[in-house]
């Protein structure tokens, strides 16, 4: 797990105040990112050197404003959602100006992260405000917020498999609820539309 994992949990748990919410939310970052805030799209060099020079670069103009809004490599995601589009990665290379720190702080990803639930996807805040399952949070934060090309339901699987994970580590339990009863004879269970997938 990240090193930023629990300034994460601690830093969305503040504004979401729901563990399924947040634990949805960051599994849904860890498939982005694995939960990096400097992280770039495709980046899988070894303690992701690659990302870190190219945040240096940012923050330093040799990569231009311009440069990293639009014309990011290997696709242009970059950071803790994996913000692709050029509007979403201009408002946050805007709020690094604004607040004068590194394009690839973990400061920086938790406030902006923030700041788009609340002001760009209200609908998505409210759910995970109110989520009674990981997979109710992480299924809209797949489909609604990151929007990836893949939304099948294996992915969807996926995604809430990571987001149980985060609640454990952070909670120290397991979420027992109608999509996520409590682990029987060392396994767990997910009951989606109305079929069991059991988890090895």
């Amino acid at each position: 797990m990240s090193v930023y994992g629990q300034q994460i949990w601690d830093g969305l748990m503040v504004e979401i105040n729901n563990e399924f919410g947040v634990a949805g939310l960051m599994g849904n970052l860890q498939a982005e990112s694995g939960l990096i805030p400097y992280r770039l799209q495709g980046d899988f060099s070894n303690n992701y050197t690659t990302s870190i020079a190219y945040t240096s670069n940012v923050d330093n103009n040799i990569v231009s404003e311009y440069d990293f809004v639009n014309n990011g490599p290997n696709g242009g995601g970059y950071g803790l959602a994996q913000w692709t589009y050029y509007t979403r990665k201009q408002a946050l290379y805007n709020m690094k100006q604004s607040i004068n720190v590194s394009i690839g702080s973990v400061d920086l990803a938790i406030n902006f992260l923030i700041t788009e639930l609340v002001n760009s996807y209200s609908a998505v805040l409210v759910t995970l405000k109110n989520a009674i399952s990981i997979r109710e949070a992480s299924d809209t934060v797949l489909h609604d917020f990151e929007n990836p090309a893949d939304q099948s339901e294996l992915v969807e699987l996926y995604r809430a498999s990571l987001g149980s994970d985060i609640y454990s580590q952070y909670t120290g339990g397991i979420p027992i609820n109608p999509h996520y009863p409590k682990a029987s004879k060392g396994k767990a269970y997910l009951y989606i539309k109305r079929r069991r997938f059991i988890l090895k």
